[in-house]
């Protein structure tokens, strides 16, 4: 009986399991395409990327450039799945990469070129070093950075026009850009002058640069002596001047140029005046000496340039003068001191006294005249009495006074 009911319900329940089993639903495969073919993209332009999609939820675009990364969602209508790339991915130029997601799986990428935008250029130039020397061996760098209104650099191998102007010398130089830039060395010119330069890109220009070109070193120059007379009266002053300083390419040195003038007298003292050049000339001074003397003078500029030799002899003034000796010798008047035309010697002519004791020297006392005369003072507070070798310089003229006695 049991198996005669097995036979029966066997069938029945073969049919309902296949029924079942057909209204199961399958699960439904993805098919996305991209609508937009287009790669190229000029910055600004509007990018929207298309998309079919049988599926629509969980679905996102992950865009990055070189200054940032973002994930969109979708604009959806019917089937149909769009995203609009956001103005400041636009804007800069380079590669925008993207990559579509759904449910977080990526299941396409894809690439964007986004090259300048063809508005007004601007033209941006940097040019130095702002001094350089004559001669045509230093130079400037001009350096163009052209970019379009967003700040994109243009494109590569764009032609870049490089204008520079000196003295009645205009040249025109074409550039292309090579890794976002421009640049051009301009040398300097054998006169001195100044260089004025400018870019041009795409029908704009940058501003207007300048270096100046100064004179080079000097050359070896000559000086000359001018004095009003050669009496050594240590009253009037010996003019040195330079012949107009240039350098090897004729350029007149630059305004303030230091000359050193060097003078060595007879015991071969060095003395030194100094002056500064103007229009290429330096004029220095120097007091006469007050005794007879020989002088041999010349220039350098430190390091660069030197002069000739000139040589200036100068007469003594003073033929002799007398000596007073007043209140027990503690006073001594000297003069009158006369000069070359027997007036008295001018104010501050150097009179000096050496006193000895024992044959060592005590003091040295200086005093200057007026009106030819001058006078020196021995006070008992500071020179006891005593026998003192008295000795009297003045004009290159000395006169000893030996055993000379100092009283109370």
């Amino acid at each position: 009986m049991k198996l005669k009911l097995y036979h029966i319900l066997f069938p029945f329940l073969l049919i309902v399991i296949l029924s079942v089993t057909s209204y199961i639903p399958k699960k439904t495969e993805l098919k996305i395409d991209l609508i937009t073919k287009k790669t190229a993209y000029t910055a600004t332009q509007t990018i929207e990327l298309k998309f079919t999609s049988n599926q629509t939820e969980k679905i996102y675009l992950y865009c990055n450039n070189s200054y940032s990364s973002t994930i969109l969602t979708p604009e959806i209508k019917n089937d149909s799945i769009s995203f609009t790339v956001p103005n400041h991915f636009t804007k800069k130029t380079g590669l925008l990469k993207w990559s579509l997601t759904v449910s977080s799986k990526n299941v396409l990428n894809g690439e964007i070129i986004i090259t300048p935008s063809n508005s007004k250029t601007h033209v941006e130039a940097y040019f130095g070093p702002r001094s350089i020397l004559a001669g045509g061996k230093d130079l400037s760098m001009l350096v163009v950075v052209p970019s379009d209104s967003y700040d994109n650099p243009v494109k590569e191998g764009t032609k870049v026009f490089i204008n520079h102007q000196f003295l009645s010398t205009i040249k025109t130089d074409i550039i292309p850009t090579e890794n976002l830039i421009a640049w051009k060395n301009i040398f300097s010119y054998k006169p001195s002058g100044r260089i004025l330069v400018n870019a041009l890109c795409n029908n704009s220009s940058s501003k207007e640069l300048t270096t100046i070109v100064y004179p080079n070193n000097p050359v070896n120059f000559k000086i000359e002596a001018q004095r009003d007379h050669d009496f050594a009266d240590g009253n009037q002053v010996s003019y040195f001047i330079t012949s107009t300083i240039k350098d090897q390419y004729n350029n007149i040195i630059s305004d303030g140029t230091l000359v050193e003038f060097n003078i060595k007298n007879k015991q071969n003292i060095l003395l030194k005046t100094y002056s500064t050049t103007i229009n290429g000339v330096a004029k220095a001074k120097m007091l006469h000496p007050d005794h007879e003397e020989t002088w041999k003078v010349n220039a350098v500029v430190p390091g660069m340039a030197e002069s000739n030799t000139v040589q200036l002899k100068y007469k003594q003034v003073l033929k002799d003068f007398d000596i007073e000796f007043t209140n027990k010798n503690r006073t001594i008047n000297v003069g009158i001191l006369t000069s070359f035309m027997d007036q008295p010697v001018a104010d501050g002519f150097i009179v000096k006294l050496n006193l000895y004791k024992n044959d060592s020297l005590i003091e040295t006392k200086i005093k200057t005249s007026y009106e030819g005369m001058t006078a020196f003072k021995l006070s008992k507070d500071f020179y006891e009495s005593g026998v003192y070798n008295l000795i009297i310089e003045s004009g290159g003229i000395t006169k000893e006074f030996l055993n000379t006695k100092l009283d109370e």
